[in-house]
């Protein structure tokens, strides 16, 4: 049996043999170990409180899945879809397991008898989640778990305790059991989140752990390009832990877009910088630009920091070439600004480091790059602060041609002695202190836009 899925009709889909149906897929066996996917009109990621099928959900969540995965496949990344239009996916068939719940599930009659406990292809009763905050809806009722957010009340949790919880620290993963906690009628009560020595009786958790990260940091370089933040991703691994299926769409993560639009930069505004500290910098420019536009204003100050010479250049190192110093105690003694075009002046900085640094041996080569990011508002309230540090030391001379500032002379301290400008962008970004801040404010302004949404500006 061979199917084109460009050709094929819904009258011929429903003559295919079936293989699974639910509330917004419906499962077709195709042969070859093959399957025909048709989606169905949802109510899942379209309306705030997922309370009515959105017409055309189906085609959304097609088109998503289609670009999702070519994303992933171009990572290098299995996934079980083959081929995707407006209309159906072909994908590979993953076999359920035979459990007292589903004692006798599909299997196809040219099913290869070796492939049968091949766990490549079969598909574990786990629902892989990964998650950068707590959030909840009525479909997702998980048994024991205390402080969580939901849309609606239900009878198990009729004295629940309803919060919005902080965004974690870093992505986590976590292992659902889809085999629900049911009442005595039947009736499903609640999944239930399972450790990891448990999961493992179902799935390679160490692989299924690996692959949902690689698939949520694809995603997230992916989407960071367009403003959209995905804090949330649930998906499904095949038993082996290698092998991603089911659609990847909104469907299955929580993703925002911001479009924050522009306003008058005051540009004009010359705010006096606080020369020894990175934080009171910050602080003091995102005050008097949100002060001056009546809008949140971001503000970043960042820099190299070596303790061999007393913290500079610190809050200078735009300008260091620039400044008459004292070495010894970290002090600018004098700053005499110069007309100097900024690629020449990175280079100037550069050396002068290198320069100050000779003579010096390990350990004290130390250094890391250090960034405060804060956010404030017209009031001088500080909405947002956090610090990130990029550890290394100062290397012996300067290598590479990458990136900007200081990266030909630091050597990061997990780049197998590389300076950060012999690195690609991909693995410098994989290490950089900038990154994983704004990373770290992307989770808050999606918690920020959503707690406040709805107030006027």
């Amino acid at each position: 049996m061979s199917v084109n899925i460009d050709t094929l009709t819904n009258e011929e889909f429903k003559t295919l043999p079936l293989v699974i149906e639910g509330e917004s897929k419906e499962v077709r066996y195709a042969g070859n170990c093959l399957v025909v996917i048709r989606f169905k009109p949802t109510i899942y990621s379209f309306t705030a409180n997922r309370c009515g099928v959105v017409e055309g959900s189906d085609v959304l969540r097609l088109r998503a899945s289609k670009i999702f995965t070519e994303v992933l496949k171009r990572t290098g990344i299995q996934h079980a879809y083959q081929e995707i239009n407006d209309r159906f996916v072909l994908a590979d068939l993953m076999l359920q397991p035979r459990t007292e719940q589903n004692p006798n599930p599909f299997r196809p009659s040219d099913w290869p008898a070796d492939q049968e406990q091949y766990p490549h292809f079969v598909a574990p009763p786990i629902e892989v989640v990964v998650k950068r905050m707590h959030s909840g809806t009525s479909k997702h009722r998980y048994f024991g778990m205390a402080g969580c957010q939901v849309r609606k009340k239900h009878g198990l949790y009729e004295d629940f305790v309803f919060q919005n919880d902080e965004p974690y620290p870093n992505a986590i993963v976590r292992f659902d059991w889809r085999n629900p906690l049911l009442d005595d009628k039947g009736n499903r009560l609640a999944d239930e989140i399972l450790p990891d020595s448990m999961a493992d009786w179902h799935i390679n958790t160490a692989g299924a752990r690996l692959t949902a990260m690689r698939v949520y940091d694809a995603l997230s370089d992916f989407l960071n390009e367009k403003n959209i933040v995905c804090y949330d991703l649930c998906l499904f691994i095949s038993q082996l832990g290698d092998l991603v299926f089911g659609e990847i769409s909104q469907d299955c993560g929580r993703f925002r877009h911001f479009d924050l639009g522009s306003r008058e930069t005051a540009e004009h505004l010359d705010v006096a910088e606080v020369d020894d500290d990175f934080e009171a910098s910050a602080i003091v420019k995102a005050r008097a630009f949100a002060k001056s536009t009546g809008g949140i204003t971001i503000s970043e100050d960042s820099g190299l920091v070596v303790p061999a010479l007393g913290g500079l250049p610190g809050p200078w190192s735009a300008r260091f070439s620039d400044c008459e110093i004292d070495a010894k105690t970290g002090r600018v003694i004098k700053h005499i600004p110069s007309d100097t075009p900024r690629g020449e002046i990175d280079i100037k900085n550069g050396l002068r480091v290198l320069e100050l640094m000779k003579g010096v041996e390990q350990p004290h080569r130390a250094a890391s790059f250090r960034i405060y990011l804060v956010v404030a508002d017209p009031t001088g309230k500080i909405l947002f602060k956090r610090m990130g540090e990029s550890f290394g030391w100062i290397a012996e001379e300067s290598k590479g041609s990458n990136g900007f500032g200081y990266d030909p002379v630091f050597v990061g301290q997990d780049t197998f002695g590389k300076t950060y400008a012999e690195l690609d962008s991909m693995r410098k970004n994989l290490r950089s202190h900038r990154k994983h801040v704004l990373d770290e404010f992307k989770v808050w302004l999606a918690k920020y836009v959503r707690d406040n949404e709805g107030e006027s500006e």
